[in-house]
């Protein structure tokens, strides 16, 4: 990945940063940089501000043994500008960041116990302990999936879900435990990502990929390989979510179903970055790579929660435009789109698209109709999603009496009435 480029004068106030909070949390440097895969003395440089830090992954993991909520207080450069996440997305938020952020091996650290355990990891847990996590990782899919009140429900069953593998592993090092954590990872990374908790989305997909690789997991690799793509599209680093995207698509061999899903998955993804650098001709072959996909007859499925299919090809289409501000184009690309019976995370998001689109080129009533679909798919997406929380703002600032009465009701589902 990409360097990160530190002048020395805030390499010193990275390092001082860094150091500051370790001598909070009383944990040595032997410590740290243990967890982080680096020797004592490159920490030692870090916080004299004698060296750089170079790598992505490294800033990222750091973070995440200091606690720090967002990796970019350990890079002094400006982030790009992008819209917030919502009240109550910032809630949700916080939620998970408080499972994902602790550690349950820094807790013994700094009581001043061993990370390691030396009790058999037979004599620790049932096995049927792992069967319940199995039951509540599928039920936590299926609620994604379905369930109108998906937000609230996962905020609440995920997070504990996060910290139950985390535990179990760290007791057992049973590889089951880790399949299921690195699981739990890529649904976070979703949820993140739909509430613009970038960071976060960060950390967990990172995770996962780290998960996947050390089991040998290609197919997992590869899927949090698409998160971790995913997430710096929409942090606007173009140019690493292309390349990630299709380096991991080359790196897998295996020709099977589920491996040739995801590999479109991920040329689709690509396609929508060589867009937002500009490269226009680049981004339509990929799209025509997908669109061929499709019309070859590979049926729309998901693998690991990562769908590929004729219905997210015209999505990408829609997005595509609506990147470039040509919402034209963008409506007339969602006429393309069909949405099948059973798919509501699609549904919502084409139709918040949709509303946004219309609103910009200044068609209330049709944004507000999309609106109120969006809300009968998923009430809650409403409240959680930032571009509906500003097609809703700009529905209210208009003030059209025609619209009042499912204005009323739109503005309620938001949390903005």
């Amino acid at each position: 990945m990409r360097a990160i480029e530190l002048s020395g004068q805030q390499n010193s106030k990275v390092g001082q940063r860094i150091e500051m909070r370790r001598i909070q949390l009383r944990l040595s440097r032997k410590a740290v940089s243990g967890l982080v895969g680096r020797s004592e003395e490159w920490l030692r440089l870090v916080e004299n501000g004698q060296q750089q830090l170079d790598n992505v992954r490294v800033i990222v993991r750091l973070a995440q043994v200091l606690g720090f909520g967002d990796f970019r207080e350990l890079i002094d450069i400006p982030g790009p500008a992008r819209r917030s996440s919502t009240n109550s997305a910032a809630k949700v938020s916080e939620v998970f960041g408080a499972a994902i952020i602790e550690y349950p091996e820094l807790r013994n650290l700094r009581s001043g116990q061993s990370c390691v355990l030396n009790t058999p990891k037979d004599d620790l847990r049932p096995r049927d302990e792992c069967s319940s996590v199995v039951s509540e990782m599928n039920l936590c899919r299926m609620i994604w999936r379905e369930s109108p009140s998906r937000f609230s429900q996962l905020s609440q069953r995920l997070p504990r879900l996060i910290r139950r593998c985390r535990e179990l592993y760290w007791q057992s090092k049973r590889p089951e435990i880790l399949d299921l954590l690195a699981q739990c990872y890529h649904l976070t990374a979703e949820i993140m990502i739909r509430i613009r908790s970038y960071d976060l989305a960060w950390t967990v997909s990172d995770r996962a990929v780290a998960i996947s690789c050390d089991q040998d997991k290609t197919l997992m690799a590869a899927v949090g390989g698409w998160h971790i793509a995913n997430t710096l599209l929409h942090i606007d680093q173009a140019a690493e979510c292309y390349k990630i995207a299709l380096d991991t698509a080359e790196q897998m061999s295996n020709n099977s179903t589920e491996h040739e899903q995801l590999r479109n998955a991920l040329r689709l993804l690509a396609a929508k970055a060589a867009a937002a650098r500009g490269e226009m001709a680049r981004s339509e072959q990929l799209m025509l790579q997908s669109q061929h996909a499709v019309n070859r007859g590979e049926a729309s499925r998901q693998v690991l929660g990562i769908t590929f299919g004729a219905r997210e090809v015209a999505i990408a289409r829609m997005e595509i435009s609506l990147a470039r501000n040509d919402f034209d184009q963008a409506i007339r690309d969602a006429e393309q789109v069909v949405l099948g019976d059973n798919a509501l995370p699609g549904r919502a998001r084409y139709y918040i698209a949709l509303a946004r689109a219309f609103i910009e080129r200044g068609d209330e009533m049709a944004s507000t109709f999309a609106l109120s679909k969006a809300a009968d798919a998923s009430p809650e997406d409403l409240l959680y999603d930032p571009d509906a929380q500003t097609a809703v703002h700009k529905l209210q600032r208009r003030n059209n009496p025609l619209l009042r009465r499912d204005l009323t009701r739109i503005t309620a589902l938001a949390g903005l009435g």
